[in-house]
């Protein structure tokens, strides 16, 4: 950063003023407008622009966002605007930029797209934004995905379908030859498996089930071999003859059917869930609590459903 001269008691920092004020006129966004993304008054951002206000770590983060640059070229400690992207970020863009140059682009983007369609189904991921009009729209894509937090595990699967893709249909003939070992997939914990946390269930009397997502938990792969998972958070104290209290996470597999000694996820009448081992005779159920404390509590066989096996749990000191 260069110090031009001292204003107010401060220094002036030209390369910061100058940069952002650049990238402002460029964008042609008032600094009104980027003062309401950063939620602070027009003046407070001028006196930024000018160099008479400190350009914050924080403020920057948001700026770099606003402008699609990195934090260090706000900052002045880089000459090259372009944010810093990951390996298999990187890896991604070129393939995408391989699509678009290649002669025969609109004869294999259908089946890219179906591919395309079903990585994102497969892992819940969803990007917006992409204007048909506006130029590539797998360069979008690919300026999209690179935005994307805590995908790795899709991003890894995206690239190898990519290459599977390219090399599926004979992309690279003998008059486009690019260096498709920039495609070969980059080093990403695979041993881990991130699993979503689904809410908190009842492990006293039952709960309305909570199906949408809290976070995430990370579980060895050789502990899921395989398996669709889920995690539920333990409210009560029915299952603390397993070890089970109140406030742990349980890792749950999905399966429809266990034995009477698994502990289940089981819905009651579709509306309920609870932990608890089940054992059914005839046209009636048992749930039971493993806390000597408790009553098992018997309900007809047809109004319960197996939602999974509970085949871990984790507890957090704070």
């Amino acid at each position: 950063m260069i110090l031009t001269d001292v204003k107010r008691g401060m220094f002036k920092v030209e390369s910061e003023q100058n940069r952002i004020k650049e990238l402002r006129k460029t964008r042609k966004i008032s600094g009104t407008e980027v003062a309401k993304k950063l939620s602070i008054s027009p003046q407070y951002f001028y006196d930024i622009e000018k160099g008479e206000r400190r350009l914050s770590a924080e403020i920057a983060s948001k700026l770099a966002d606003i402008f699609d640059v990195s934090s260090d070229y706000l900052l002045g400690k880089t000459d090259n605007p372009s944010p810093a992207l990951s390996q298999i970020d990187r890896s991604i863009y070129f393939f995408f930029n391989l699509i678009a140059k290649h002669p025969n682009k609109h004869k294999i983007e259908t089946e890219l797209d179906n591919r395309l369609d079903e990585a994102f189904a497969r892992f819940d991921v969803s990007v917006n934004g992409i204007d048909l009009t506006k130029g590539n729209k797998y360069e979008q894509l690919a300026y999209k995905i690179s935005k994307l937090q805590d995908e790795e595990h899709f991003k890894l699967f995206l690239l190898n379908e990519l290459k599977e893709f390219a090399v599926d249909l004979h992309l690279f003939d003998n008059e486009f030859q690019p260096d498709i070992s920039l495609l070969d997939p980059v080093s990403i914990d695979t041993s881990q498996i991130k699993v979503p946390i689904l809410g908190s269930i009842s492990a006293g009397q039952p709960i309305d089930r909570i199906e949408y997502i809290e976070g995430y938990e990370l579980v060895d792969s050789e502990t899921l071999r395989g398996r669709n998972a889920y995690c539920l958070k333990v409210n009560g104290d029915s299952m603390i003859g397993d070890g089970i209290y109140n406030g742990d996470t349980v890792v749950v597999v999905q399966q429809q059917e266990v034995t009477s000694t698994d502990i289940a996820v089981v819905s009651v009448n579709g509306e309920e869930a609870t932990l608890k081992r089940v054992k059914c005779e005839g046209e009636m159920c048992i749930l039971m609590p493993s806390n000597p404390a408790m009553q098992p509590q018997l309900v007809p066989a047809k109004s319960i459903q197996i939602l999974g096996k509970v085949i871990q749990s984790r507890r957090n000191f704070e």
